[in-house]
């Protein structure tokens, strides 16, 4: 143990901060004596870093951070440096030389010589990261890097400058017999050697090496460094600038990964700063650092305790180690009080399977997903370097009083962030990199071996996409449809008005008609643009080819007025689309020519997305694209290994059983109708969530929390067997599965049931009832009862009404025949509620919103022969899922913001109001309310805007209030409470109509990313009840999903209104409760993909 410092140094004064209370910090206090070494102790977890860097330095720097009761003895003009651990660079274009500005010195020597003077070289010629005096090959690097696909890249020197990152003119001038690039291959200590007459220079190098840093060269990577050398340069650097004011420095663990010699080179270096003025707070572990310091503080328990003796404290335990304490048998919470939850006491019992039942907004999200997966996430921050720490610890941490027991989570929720646009099937499930592996090692062209490497086979690769498409296997191309708005006009009348980029290139005095009128005739303006000529309107849309135009129009613009000219050829207004599309593609108005833009097949690879030589790679006759396009259930027996030569036969072995295990996984997740070329933003949310679920099941995993979101969503009861089979193996495998659904078939399958309740919002988050199945489902509970009362454990539930009701013909349908519909003839009544079921991938979807949804929408028919009776119909197929925020879903910005303009007189335009405008938004934010930090490995983290505090607005306009409330905390207002205080008008519908389908617990404002998926469903059926014309064609995409049986019951009545005022509802149903519910039934299969698309019953008609 070292000796305690024998004299401490006089302090002039302290800085004291008082009632810190961020995290786990309970009130704690911190006083840092001014002009003396400081140092924070404390075990890990404590709360040091949380006081320290969380609390005091923000509070210094005057910015937010965690909250505290008061802070004195602050010096006026005080000098703050936090000196963290943070990397200095990324780049091998950052190093030490450069970071500390030696380089800046050492450059101007180098412009100094002779040499230099007679080249006309400046010192900014000396400098790797500019193009004059840099290598034009690697751009200065001195490497050149190569990508290998699932490996890091490789790094290779130079084949140009040999690495040493110049162009050969400045390498001939050379200082005292070195280059510039000699200068930086050497370490500190050398350098120092060399300029030791040179005072500015020393002076710097010196720093580093009195900290231990000599063996540093001065041009190395500043990425390769640790954490501590990292942290060690920035010291050094401010130590190499005797002239800096005195400061306040705080570092965190500056002694980490040093050898203990090098620990007393850093006390020396913290000695200097002290005696030079300044003042040092260190967290420190390191008990030489504990006995060196003028003052100690030790944090304990989220509390500051005075400092025990060095002397009390032994080099080794008193007692032996023994070993941990077994895992208990269950997941233990108390005191949980996350959003609505009223103070649970819960517990998930390990090694089994969990179900979290309950009413819609009970609280079962707030439990399995911020409370539970909330604290693992946590907990699992502590454990990241300091630069993540920091950020994660601004998420909002959940409300309870204790959790014991908690193992590693993995989370697999449906609000899960989506995949990016390159994502498909083969990408989630970890299927791609096998595949591309097997078509490198097995695959031949012509009979001979490809040779090619797997990146080649990537279309995420430069190597393997294709280049007219850049691996996407689409183009954006302009739909003549989207842009001719108004076909029954003529172009000069506007029959492209109904867009903004329409109004552009209509303009009836503008350059693009002027073409048109001079290449077709002025006629050709003033005729309707359904009655011309087919290669007429080719013309106006598609281009003349290379016939020249000449055209003279005239101009006005405010008072300007003028003529132009123009001669060239004429390429049509899709063209134009397209190329200013691609030109606005980063400015505000980008979304508008976006949407006149559809996918089209690429025409070089057909959609295959890969380079040509890649297309013609096959195994046993298949190509990879062909593969991938098989669907899932098909794609396991593609190979036969007896059809292999012994080369191709060992390749087989190691890799095809992994791949038919992965694609056995999903089919029996009830996946089989995918493929894994299915782009992953076409996947539902239960899709999404089953194909990672896949890859996890067949991972490995042991000893793990994974909690699932509804995983039943959007299955067929068959499949849903299947789903519990797969759940029980990952549970077999050592793992506990915790899982918030409502289906009767999970709820019987599971080992454990938690039901909260007994209502939504305030009227629910409280524990009814815990236990197994036959307990909970047995007793007298709202979910029990609400399944007796549903038929699912007796006979089923009868009909709405008479299905033959209804004064008007049956809707005929005609040869669908969309994806996988084989030419379906249906008839469905022309009012009711008609409930399409089937298995997952027997087109649902398809029937529902790709041909009847759109044919209704279009006027005419789509993706079949023909559609009768549909005309009649307002086409109501929104929902919730578009919006950002429950305001948005229901289209209330527009009354709110005539709400707060008429408030008082403030000055402020209308559209300050809006957080989407930059009139009234946070300029920091630009009206999210939030921040997103890119975490470079892990998720990016979205977390409340440091200027806003999440508020969205500026300061002035939330200082207009309205209803004694600002707008801010308006849009935060749970909406029940909202309700009294509103007159007659759109707001007031709106709110009232959230509380009718009990949601008055929702606020405004609320994302609705963050919403359970009962909370969209009764949202997305809150959207269809504002619409008021009649009759109406209501579509509803499972509209079950996550709804409790008695959220069901009270959705039946809702839909019961639609019908009773001349509606038709028609909804993709799995749900038995709304199967029995309905009017007519129809049922497709009998299979998925390929094995589905056939009516298999209509019962109801």
């Amino acid at each position: 143990m070292p000796a305690p410092k024998e004299r401490v140094r006089v302090h002039r004064g302290a800085i004291t901060l008082a009632g810190a209370r961020l995290y786990n910090l309970k009130g704690a206090s911190l006083s840092v004596r001014l002009g003396a070494f400081n140092v924070v102790t404390g075990p890990s977890g404590a709360g040091k870093s949380s006081l320290v860097f969380g609390t005091l330095l923000p509070a210094l720097e005057g910015r937010a951070g965690g909250p505290f009761t008061s802070l004195e003895g602050v010096p006026k003009g005080l000098v703050v440096r936090g000196v963290d651990a943070q990397p200095i660079g990324r780049t091998p274009r950052s190093t030490p030389a450069t970071w500390s500005g030696v380089f800046d010195l050492i450059r101007k020597r180098f412009a100094a010589t002779p040499e230099a003077r007679s080249a006309k070289l400046s010192a900014s010629r000396f400098s790797f990261n500019t193009k004059a005096g840099r290598c034009p090959d690697c751009e200065g690097l001195g490497v050149q890097r190569i990508g290998l696909h699932l490996l890091a890249d490789v790094e290779v020197v130079c084949g140009t400058c040999a690495g040493s990152r110049y162009r050969p003119e400045v390498l001939a001038v050379q200082l005292r017999g070195k280059t510039i690039a000699d200068v930086l291959g050497m370490g500190a200590a050398e350098a120092l050697e060399f300029f030791s007459e040179d005072g500015p220079i020393a002076e710097r190098l010196r720093s580093m090496v009195t900290l231990g840093l000599g063996y540093l060269c001065l041009g190395q990577s500043s990425g390769t460094l640790s954490r501590g050398e990292a942290q060690r340069v920035k010291l050094a650097t401010l130590m190499g600038k005797p002239s800096a004011a005195p400061s306040l420095l705080l570092m965190d663990e500056p002694d980490r990964g040093l050898h203990p010699i090098d620990v007393q080179r850093l006390l020396g270096a913290i000695d200097a700063l002290v005696d030079g003025g300044h003042t040092v707070l260190v967290i420190s572990h390191h008990r030489h650092l504990w006995a060196a310091a003028d003052h100690r503080v030790e944090v304990r328990g989220g509390r500051t305790l005075p400092a025990a003796p060095l002397s009390s404290m032994p080099l080794s335990p008193v007692r032996k180690p023994r070993p941990p304490a077994p895992l208990p048998g269950a997941i233990v919470m108390k005191g949980v009080r996350t959003h609505n939850l009223n103070g649970l006491n819960v517990r998930i019992p390990h090694g089994q399977l969990s179900v979290i039942c309950g009413r819609s907004g009970s609280g079962k999200s707030a439990l399995a997903f911020h409370t539970l997966v909330a604290e693992a996430r946590g907990r699992y921050a502590e454990s990241l370097p300091f630069a993540v720490r920091r950020h994660m610890r601004r998420l909002p941490r959940p409300d309870l009083d204790s959790v014991k027991g908690l193992t590693p989570v993995l989370s697999l929720s449906q609000q899960s962030g989506r995949a990016g646009k390159r994502s498909t099937v083969a990408t989630q499930s970890g299927l791609g990199p096998l595949l591309r592996l097997f078509y490198a090692r097995a695959g031949m062209v012509d009979g001979a071996p490809c040779g090619m490497r797997a990146e080649q086979f990537s279309p995420d690769q430069v190597w393997g996409a294709c280049p007219a498409c850049d691996g996407r296997g689409v183009v954006d191309r302009c739909s003549p449809e989207r842009l001719v708005t108004h076909p029954g006009r003529s172009l000069r009348a506007g029959a492209l008005a109904g867009t903004r980029p329409g109004r552009f290139l209509g303009e009836p005095a503008g350059q693009y008609l002027a073409t048109l009128a001079a290449l077709l005739g002025e006629s050709t303006l003033e005729t309707p643009w359904s009655e011309l000529p087919e290669g007429t309107r080719a013309v106006a849309l598609y281009g003349a080819g290379e016939q020249v135009v000449s055209v003279t129009w005239q101009y006005q613009r405010g008072r300007r007025s003028g003529a132009h000219t123009f001669e060239g050829t004429w390429d049509g207004l899709c063209a134009r689309v397209e190329h200013e599309a691609r030109l606005r593609a980063r400015r505000k108005d980008a979304g508008e020519w976006a949407a006149l833009l559809h996918a089209m097949p690429c025409s070089v690879c057909n959609g295959e997305r890969l380079q040509a030589r890649a297309r013609l790679v096959t195994v046993a006759g298949w190509s990879l694209p062909e593969l991938m396009a098989q669907p899932l259930d098909a794609l396991r027996d593609c190979f036969e290994r007896d059809g292999f030569p012994p080369a191709q036969a060992a390749v087989f072995d190691a890799i095809w059983p992994e791949v038919r295990a992965g694609a056995e996984a999903m089919v029996s997740l009830g996946l089989g109708h995918l493929t894994l070329d299915r782009r992953s933003a076409s996947l539902s949310d239960g899709e999404l969530q089953r194909v990672r679920l896949a890859a996890v099941s067949r991972s490995g995993l042991t000893g793990v929390t994974v909690v699932l979101d509804e995983p039943s969503a959007g299955l067929h009861g068959r499949a849903v067997a299947a789903l519990m089979g797969r759940l029980r193996v990952l549970r077999d495998a050592g793992n506990t599965v915790v899982m918030v659904d409502h289906r009767p078939e999970v709820l019987r399958g599971a080992d454990h049931l938690i039901e909260l309740g007994p209502g939504s919002g305030s009227k629910g988050g409280r524990l009814i009832t815990e236990g197994p199945p036959s307990v909970v489902l047995d007793g007298s509970g709202p979910t029990a009862e609400a399944l007796r009362r549903a038929g699912s454990n007796g006979p089923p539930a009868q009909p709405l009404r008479n299905p033959a009701m209804g004064n008007h013909e049956a809707i005929k349908l005609r040869g669908a025949r969309l994806h996988n519909l084989k030419a379906v003839d249906l008839d469905i009544p022309s009012r009711g509620f008609v409930a399409v079921s089937g298995p997952s991938g027997s087109g649902k979807t398809s029937l529902v919103f790709g041909v009847l949804g759109t044919s209704a929408r279009l006027g005419r028919p789509v993706g079949c022969t023909s559609v009768t009776g549909l005309e009649r119909y307002t086409i109501v197929e929104r929902s919730a899922r578009g919006a950002q925020t429950v305001l948005d879903a229901l289209g209330l910005m527009a009354p709110l913001q005539a709400a707060y303009l008429s408030a008082a007189d403030h000055g402020l335009p209308k559209r300050a109001f809006s957080f989407r405008s930059a009139a009234g938004r946070c300029p920091t934010c630009r009206g999210t309310g939030t921040e997103t930090i890119s975490m470079d490995a892990l998720a990016d983290l979205v977390l409340p805007c440091p200027t806003c505090g999440g508020a969205r607005y500026r300061a002035e306009v939330c200082a207009v209030t309205w209803c004694g409330l600002s707008i801010d905390r308006f849009l935060l207002q749970p909406v029940a409470d909202l309700l009294g205080g509103l007159s007659e008008g759109r707001l007031s519908e709106g709110v009232s109509l959230l509380v009718e389908m009990g949601l008055g617990h929702l606020a405004l404002g609320r994302a609705t990313r963050t919403l359970s998926g009962g909370e969209r469903q009764r949202l997305g059926l809150a959207v269809h009840l504002r619409e008021r014309s009649s009759p109406a064609l209501h579509l509803l995409d499972e509209p079950a999903r996550g709804l409790h049986e008695a959220d069901i019951e009270a959705m039946l009545v809702r839909i019961e209104k639609f019908v009773a005022r001349g509606d038709l509802v028609i909804a993709t149903v799995h749900r038995k409760s709304l199967l029995a519910a309905a009017d007519c039934l129809v049922s497709l299969g009998p299979g998925a993909g390929d094995a589905g698309g056939r009516v298999v019953s209509v019962r109801g008609t």
